[in-house]
């Protein structure tokens, strides 16, 4: 497997390595947007074509971050450009399925809203769409309360006799707070549950270097895309990748970071492999998921993408742990906090927490910066109960 080779004058190469089974990585450092385009001219050329391409905009002022994606009968090659970093990332890979392509109409009548779920340990949202069926993020820690709860809630926002159909299952990353819930669901409800698509990029451990929990993030995702494979074998599963879109009806899932961005890293535990998620829904408003993104990750998204991340809700970092960053708070700037924790932990009242820290009226800088009614006034949720946003 093999594609045209990027031509630089300056620009400086890490090695060409692999995060996935197949796949293969090219990260360029100090290439310039013209480098960038007379490369995806150069794919065109030999015999690629586009599936998509996007402009959004950068942390520098006038400038634009561009993402493409191109195709042949073998091999899809994505590639980003941070205009702010100005660096060139490409992954590519045996062809798999292509992202969907935008929706040119809203066909349901019904108002879209994003619903924090209620779950013990972990994150776990719902996007209701225009048609009434739904898109999910994560699904938390194994609980069979939880799921019980997850199933109760999708039924109880469906009309009679109609069947639960979730259009999409995003996965930001494979810990079991994230996952382990969603394998059980998959497992249960299998013959209740209509599931389209599967959305994540989980990579080959055996390819990476990983400090902690190496062995039961493996077991955790082999359990996970077994119980897609056995349960939903028609469903199509699609690799995300920073720059796509995945457009739905009501709502667009912009892809803000991924393992795209990472290469060549180590990786101290499976956050730092999460995905960074931008909803835009019908009426215009915004929400962002950050999954588990740790403050390096957040401080690149932020100056990937500057004053593009407004938006009015926002699901903090790494259920306001350590990660997070200050200058990616500011430039989100929300009205709508949704911490996935538990109470004791937000209040910082979990006394023998190694990150209580993090939390309560004081906390890390970032977390203070959000918690500070001086600064803005914000609305705080916690996932105790399912908390539901309209977005009329």
């Amino acid at each position: 497997m093999s594609i045209p080779s990027y031509k630089t004058l300056a620009g400086q190469f890490y090695p060409i390595g692999s995060l996935l089974k197949d796949d293969g990585r090219i990260c360029v450092l100090k290439t310039t947007e013209e480098e960038v385009i007379e490369y995806a001219n150069l794919l065109a050329s030999n015999g690629f074509e586009r599936w998509s391409y996007r402009l959004t905009p950068s942390s520098i002022e006038g400038k634009n971050n561009i993402s493409y994606t191109y195709y042949n009968d073998k091999i899809c090659v994505v590639l980003f450009w941070e205009s702010s970093y100005q660096t060139a990332r490409i992954v590519y890979y045996p062809k798999k399925p292509l992202p969907p392509k935008f929706l040119s109409q809203i066909k349901g009548d019904k108002t879209p809203f994003l619903t924090q779920c209620k779950v013990e340990f972990g994150s776990s949202y719902v996007i209701g769409l225009s048609n009434g069926n739904f898109l999910l993020v994560d699904g938390g820690n194994s609980n069979k309360e939880d799921q019980e709860n997850l199933y109760n809630y999708l039924k109880s926002k469906v009309e009679k006799n109609k069947n639960i159909v979730i259009e999409g299952w995003f996965f930001t990353h494979p810990d079991c707070d994230h996952i382990t819930l969603a394998t059980d669901f998959i497992n249960e409800y299998k013959l209740d549950v209509e599931i389209k698509a599967f959305i994540y990029q989980f990579p080959d451990l055996q390819k990476v270097q990983m400090l902690v929990d190496k062995g039961q993030v493996n077991q955790d995702i082999s359990a996970l895309e077994n119980a897609i494979k056995n349960n939903y074998p028609s469903a199509t599963v699609y690799t995300s990748h920073t720059g796509q879109v995945y457009s739905f009806d009501g709502v667009d899932v912009e892809i803000l970071y991924s393992l795209d961005d990472t290469y060549p890293m180590v990786y101290p535990s499976p956050n730092e492999m999460s995905l960074a998620l931008k909803l835009t829904f019908r009426n215009g408003e915004s929400a962002i998921l950050l999954g588990d993104c740790m403050n390096q990750a957040c401080r690149q998204i932020a100056f990937t993408y500057g004053g593009y991340l407004k938006a009015r809700i926002m699901q903090t970092a790494h259920h306001g742990l350590i990660g997070g960053d200050t200058y990616l708070y500011i430039m989100i700037d929300p009205k709508i906090c949704l911490w996935d924790t538990q109470e004791e932990r937000f209040n910082g009242k979990r006394i023998t927490d190694k990150y209580q820290w993090c939390i309560g009226e004081g906390g890390c800088d970032y977390n203070r910066y959000l918690r500070d009614q001086s600064i803005s006034k914000r609305e705080h949720f916690i996932n105790s109960k399912n908390n539901v946003f309209l977005m009329k």
